[in-house]
């Protein structure tokens, strides 16, 4: 079937949406293998795959493994980057044009669920997981498993409501929340052992205590403005 026959049935196509070529405007698509709609701000309104209906995905699969072993992924993919480019393997870009949003609104959410009645973790279960493949050799450059970051726009750029880098939330079920907080724990580091010169040092290792070896990290911890000292050694 060709192109111009698919971009008809669809732009055809009866449903609460309207369908654009991608270039109809003359803004081409850059999806090198499948895509729609414009790349640029501009033609936004006029070369988009747009929808009015509540509640509904533009894409949507719904997956299920009976495999026995091994491991099951819905979605896989690797990009090498083999000369002088940067990129991802995947970005997702969320832009919020109203006032009032009816919703929350995330980047991306990412959960891991259970079963009501089955289902459970024996080994390690995480809603994401980043990893950082440090190659057997010296690593150069600024490297991190996670990266949170708080870009500003322009000179007018502020925190007017409550900003934070990273935010620790438990939510749902009134008793079960209660529950959670009596036995979470805010961080697990899992590195190896306590010992001088580790990044966890030995008990008892104190540093010593003079002037000017402080420093106040503001967080905001159940609503009331608290800091963390950190020690200067």
């Amino acid at each position: 079937m060709g192109s111009h026959n698919l971009a008809s049935m669809l732009e055809n196509a009866e449903g609460p949406f309207t369908f654009r070529p991608s270039n109809r405007t003359g803004v081409p698509c850059q999806g090198l293998i499948h895509g729609a709609g414009a790349d640029t701000e501009a033609a936004a309104t006029v070369d988009t795959v747009t929808s009015s209906v509540a509640d509904k995905s533009f894409h949507n699969w719904r997956l299920n493994s009976t495999a026995a072993t091994g491991t099951t992924r819905g979605v896989y993919m690797r990009m090498h980057l083999s000369s002088g480019a940067g990129g991802e393997t995947a970005r997702f870009y969320t832009v919020v044009k109203s006032n009032t949003p009816a919703d929350t609104c995330n980047g991306a959410h990412i959960s891991l669920g259970f079963g009501t009645t089955v289902g459970n973790i024996t080994g390690l279960g995480t809603a994401g997981r980043f990893t950082i493949m440090v190659p057997d050799r010296s690593l150069g450059g600024t490297t991190a498993g996670v990266m949170s970051e708080l870009w500003a726009n322009g000179t007018s750029s502020t925190c007017g409501g409550t900003n934070s880098f990273f935010r620790a939330c438990a939510d749902g079920d009134g008793t079960g929340k209660a529950k959670i907080e009596d036995t979470a724990y805010l961080f697990d580091v899992n590195l190896g052992t306590n010992a001088s010169g580790n990044m966890i040092g030995a008990l008892g290792n104190e540093p010593t205590w003079a002037t000017n070896k402080t420093l106040l990290i503001r967080c905001l911890l159940n609503n009331t403005v608290a800091y963390l000292v950190a020690v200067v050694p």
